[in-house]
C-alpha cells in the first residue's frame, strides 16, 4: 500500500512538471528581427515635424467658428522654418444668445448676418439659412432650410407666419469651416390683439385685486354672527329660568292656599 501511494506521488510530480515545461513552450518570446521598427524610448532622440507657434481669437464668441494659426517645421535642434498661416476650426462652449425682435404687421424688417469687418477677416463664404416655424429657440432639431443665399433677411412687409427663429451658418470657401453661427428670434405681435390680450389682463387683474377686499369685507359681516348668536342663547336661558321660577313659586302658593284646616277636637 505504502509503495503504491508513492508511487501515484512521484506519478502526480512528473505530470505537473509536463504540464509546465509545455505552457513555457508556448510563450512567446520574440527575438531581434521580430522587434524592427519598434523604439527603445530610452533612446529616443528629439523628432521633427509642425507645431502651432502662434494662435489667435476664434472668430465667434459662441458655438463653432475658425482661427487664425501660424504653424512652423521645428527640426531637432529646436529650430523653426517653412512657418505658414492657416485657419483652423474652433468652438466656444459658451451656448449663441439670440438676438429677438418685435415687430408689427406690415413693417419692413432685415438683418444681416455677416458685417463688412467680417467678410474682410474670413474672404468669401457660403451662407445657409434655417428656420424654425412659430417659436424662438436655439433647438438643432426643428429648425428646416430656406433658399436663401444671401447674408441679408429681408421682409419687406411682415405677417403673424413670419414669427419664429432664423439662423444663419456662414461656412468659408476656402476650406469649408464654419465661420460663425447666429440667432434672430422675431416676433410679429398684432397691436390689436395685444391690446385685447393687455385689457383682458388688465381686468382680470383688477379682479384679482378686488378678491381679497370682498373676502375681507364678507368675514367682518360674517365674524359678528357667533357673538350676536352667543348673547341670544344666554338671554334665553336666563328667561325661560326665570318664567319656570315664577310658575313653580305660583303653583306651590296655590297649593299652600288650597289646603283644608282640620277640625279641633273638644
Amino acid at each position: 500500500m505504502t509503495s503504491r501511494m508513492f508511487l501515484l506521488f512521484l506519478f502526480s510530480i512528473l505530470f505537473i512538471s509536463f504540464v509546465k515545461s509545455q505552457e513555457e513552450k508556448e510563450v512567446y518570446k520574440p527575438e531581434l528581427m521580430d522587434v524592427q521598427g519598434m523604439v527603445d524610448l530610452e533612446d529616443k532622440g528629439p523628432s521633427a515635424g509642425f507645431i502651432v507657434v502662434e494662435s489667435g481669437e476664434c472668430s465667434v464668441t459662441c458655438g463653432n467658428g475658425v482661427k487664425m494659426e501660424k504653424r512652423c517645421f521645428v527640426d531637432t535642434s529646436g529650430e523653426t522654418s517653412d512657418c505658414q498661416k492657416v485657419m483652423s476650426p474652433c468652438s466656444i462652449s459658451v451656448p449663441c444668445q439670440l438676438m429677438t425682435f418685435q415687430r408689427k404687421p406690415g413693417d419692413e424688417f432685415a438683418v444681416d448676418c455677416m458685417t463688412e469687418e467680417e467678410v474682410k477677416e474670413q474672404g468669401e463664404v457660403n451662407i445657409y439659412w434655417k428656420h424654425a416655424k412659430g417659436i424662438i429657440t436655439t433647438d438643432a432639431r426643428v429648425f428646416r432650410p430656406l433658399k436663401l443665399r444671401s447674408s441679408i433677411l429681408t421682409f419687406p412687409s411682415l405677417q403673424v407666419e413670419n414669427t419664429g427663429t432664423y439662423r444663419c451658418d456662414a461656412q468659408r470657401k476656402a476650406d469649408g469651416l464654419l465661420a460663425k453661427q447666429v440667432y434672430f428670434g422675431l416676433k410679429v405681435i398684432n397691436p390689436e390683439v395685444f391690446d385685447l390680450e393687455f385689457r383682458k389682463y388688465v381686468r382680470n387683474k383688477k379682479f384679482l385685486e378686488d378678491v381679497p377686499a370682498l373676502e375681507t369685507e364678507d368675514t367682518e359681516k360674517v365674524s359678528p354672527q357667533p357673538v350676536n348668536k352667543l348673547l341670544i342663547i344666554v338671554a334665553t336661558g336666563i328667561g325661560t329660568g326665570l318664567l319656570v321660577g315664577i310658575v313653580i313659586w305660583l303653583l306651590l302658593l296655590f297649593l299652600c292656599r288650597a289646603k283644608p284646616q282640620q277640625p279641633d277636637l273638644v
